[in-house]
């Protein structure tokens, strides 16, 4: 699902990447909560990336991967067992292209992906595999970080903080995460992190606001519902204390395209936030 034609949210068909750790765990744990509550049918996704050895002339393909099969099968068989509708698929390739192309064949509403979310040097370099879903797939992807904590049987955001620099083009991520809150019956914010010595205007909030009134009539942005901080520290933490302060149970960002590895903020702060966030994290890209 593009996020460029905003139609009204739906929830009907959900992938889960899965790959056996236990990030994925927490994934499928969402999804199965997600479903619970808006009767999703849930896609279960395991990508085998790189070559696979096959024997010339045969189907034989690595132990490996067919125990990998064999796994995503029997979880997808356990699901439907439990009242879920549920389909497991094991594809070989590359990660974002056989994400991809199954979420526009399958015409996918939301991925959920685990993410161990890296530390040091490989998370500043490489990231992980979710977060490069985030920033490769037209699609919203809710990211499962390391501190999450439990589902529980349904979720039901009750506060959604949408965390963003207030550029008109980024008025969409707004737009899915306040019909998200309306779907929900859930309080939402607007939240902009600015330098202290960032000129900042009243004006900018209105030119915002007026834009994500155009693409979307029915989303308004009142006065109660826009929170600036003024800080020196990154806004990965400023999102971190004000969504703990605040009790949000979903944290919504945007994600920029792959090629430059970067959010709408600074340089690594989706994955600052999804290593320390205790709620889910919803990428939208922009």
């Amino acid at each position: 699902m593009s996020t460029s034609a905003l139609p009204a949210i739906s929830l009907r068909e959900i992938l889960v990447a899965f790959d056996f750790s236990d990030s994925s765990d927490r994934a499928l744990e969402y999804a199965q909560a997600i479903s619970r509550q808006h009767s999703s049918r849930l896609l279960l996704v395991h990508v085998v990336e790189g070559h696979v050895s096959v024997t010339p002339g045969t189907e034989w393909v690595e132990e490996s991967a067919v125990r990998a099969a064999q796994q995503v099968e029997a979880t997808g068989l356990t699901l439907r067992e439990q009242g879920f509708k549920a389909e497991s698929l094991n594809r070989f390739g590359t990660l974002t292209q056989q994400i991809r192309e199954l979420t526009e064949a399958r015409e996918v509403d939301l991925i959920v992906a685990g993410t161990h979310a890296g530390e040091g040097l490989d998370r500043a370099i490489f990231g992980s595999n979710a977060e490069k879903l985030a920033r490769s797939i037209d699609c919203p992807v809710m990211l499962i970080g390391p501190k999450c904590s439990q589902s529980g049987e349904l979720w039901v955001p009750s506060r959604i903080l949408i965390a963003t620099r207030l550029y008109p083009q980024r008025a969409p991520i707004a737009v899915y995460a306040a019909r998200l809150a309306r779907m929900n019956h859930a309080e939402w914010k607007v939240m902009h992190v600015a330098h202290p010595g960032q000129a900042f205007e009243r004006e900018v909030w209105q030119e915002y606001s007026q834009e994500v009134a155009t693409r979307a009539p029915d989303v308004s942005i009142g006065d109660h519902q826009r929170k600036t901080v003024l800080s020196e520290q990154h806004a990965s933490q400023e999102i971190l204390n004000y969504a703990r302060d605040w009790h949000a149970d979903l944290i919504v960002m945007g994600a920029s395209h792959d090629s430059i590895g970067v959010t709408h903020f600074r340089r690594g702060a989706l994955g600052e936030v999804l290593a320390e966030a205790t709620c889910p994290v919803l990428a939208v890209r922009h």
